[in-house]
């Protein structure tokens, strides 16, 4: 299979298929997002995809090899299905919310900007700043951990 994959060209980059791939859970992709760093945005191949069981089926699928006359046949003659498992779907596309994160951002912003206020009017935007501080922390750790204390080259 890699023989037969390797170099030829395929369908996007790392972290497109990872978007498509986790766009019904908002958490988790928003914490992929930010956890993948520029080598996901390298041009896969057709090998690199098969990360994914439905490139590795479709892979499968247009694979041939040669028979005992010489003859190239599929490597797939038959197909079932043993279980089916639509928890997640993979949609075709990656999907575009870069609209709704820059307003969460823009909101997150301005609320941390009355914290400047003084008194109990402020109030609100030190509880956000504090959060939003204390999270970009975590974050940060989680990432040295990851450059660091793994092989996730990715990150």
């Amino acid at each position: 299979m890699r023989t037969a994959t390797e170099g030829v060209r395929a369908e996007g980059t790392l972290r497109f298929h990872t978007q498509r791939s986790v766009s019904n859970d908002p958490l988790l992709y928003v914490g992929i997002l930010a956890a993948q760093g520029m080598p996901v945005d390298r041009p896969l191949d057709q090998w690199g995809e098969m990360f994914l069981p439905a490139k590795v089926q479709a892979r499968v699928r247009e694979l041939t090899v040669t028979d005992t006359t010489g003859q190239a046949v599929p490597l797939v003659v038959r197909e079932d299905t043993l279980l089916a498992i639509g928890a997640f779907a993979v949609e075709p596309t990656r999907p575009d919310w870069s609209g709704r994160l820059f307003l969460l951002g823009a909101l997150l912003g301005v609320v941390s900007l009355t914290g400047m206020v003084r008194g109990a009017a402020g109030m609100a935007g030190r509880v956000v700043a504090t959060l939003w501080l204390l999270l970009s922390g975590i974050g940060g750790v989680i990432l040295l951990f990851l450059w660091f204390g793994t092989a996730h080259v990715a990150s």
